[in-house]
């Protein structure tokens, strides 16, 4: 666990751990996770919480055994539609973001049944989280 740690960066290291199934990032200052993340192919669960990022790295699209991330009170303004890629992706938390849409793409995740967007700048719920509601993915907004 490496939450609280006041990282400002992800030691070189924490890539290496191929049989890591959780990763706590949580309340430190990353601006950035490192490409080589993306390597942690049966990540279960990832909290990158309360950090500086201003957007989804790019590390978690490989992330396919992914069911729970979240990027909760961070800075992030855009999602990439490759988020509707995440297969496994049962709970997405985004509250406290910056976020004003969300890519239609968001909808295609198939397995999404929690989906967290409190606390953003939306100003009614995207037509993505409205498909996802219809569905029956709990949606908070």
């Amino acid at each position: 666990m490496l939450s609280e740690s006041g990282l400002d960066a992800v030691p070189p290291w924490v890539g290496k751990l191929r049989q890591l199934e959780m990763l706590d990032l949580a309340h430190n200052r990353l601006a950035a996770v490192p490409d080589d993340l993306g390597a942690l192919a049966r990540l279960d669960v990832l909290y990158l919480g309360d950090n500086r990022l201003l957007a989804v790295p790019a590390a978690v699209r490989t992330m396919r055994a992914l069911r729970y991330l979240s990027l909760a009170d961070n800075a992030i303004a855009l999602l990439p539609g490759w988020i509707g890629e995440l297969d496994a992706l049962v709970e997405l938390r985004l509250e406290g973001n910056r976020l004003a849409r969300l890519p239609d793409a968001l909808a295609d995740a198939p397995a999404l049944e929690k989906l967290d967007l409190r606390r953003n700048d939306l100003r009614a719920l995207p037509p993505a989280a409205k498909r996802l509601a219809d569905r029956g993915c709990f949606v908070l907004w």
